[in-house]
């Protein structure tokens, strides 16, 4: 009985982060991959904020327009958030919302429209 408790649990736990929109490393690294970038979540008064450090040169993201330093201002700026927003909706045509640094310290906001691939 107990055994069967722990795997009811196991099961619960597993189906409310994909719920919330929470990825696994492994999901994250694919569509890190896919879409050609690396990313950092600086944390500014608690606050994560997803940040591109670097988008390959020649990816998908590249090609859409995003640019190293980038930071995701939607609605799911977090990690977990913006994998989900990815994986929820691969093959389909998004557009992300980011403010960009215009070299003067003054932080600008950019729409940017993106496939993703399946």
């Amino acid at each position: 009985m107990l055994l069967q408790r722990k795997r009811l649990l196991s099961i619960s736990i597993v189906f409310l982060f994909l719920l919330i929109g929470c990825q696994p490393e492994s999901t994250r690294a694919d569509l890190r991959t896919d879409l050609g970038f690396e990313h950092g979540s600086p944390y500014i008064d608690g606050v994560e904020l997803f940040t591109f450090e670097k988008i390959i040169s020649g990816s998908l993201m590249d090609r859409a327009g995003f640019k190293s330093g980038d930071i995701i201002i939607d609605s799911f700026r977090t990690s977990m958030g913006f994998y989900g927003f990815l994986e929820r909706n691969r093959g389909k045509n998004v557009t992300i919302s980011v403010k960009r640094n215009s070299g003067s310290g003054v932080y600008k906001t950019h729409e940017i429209k993106v496939s993703l691939p399946k």
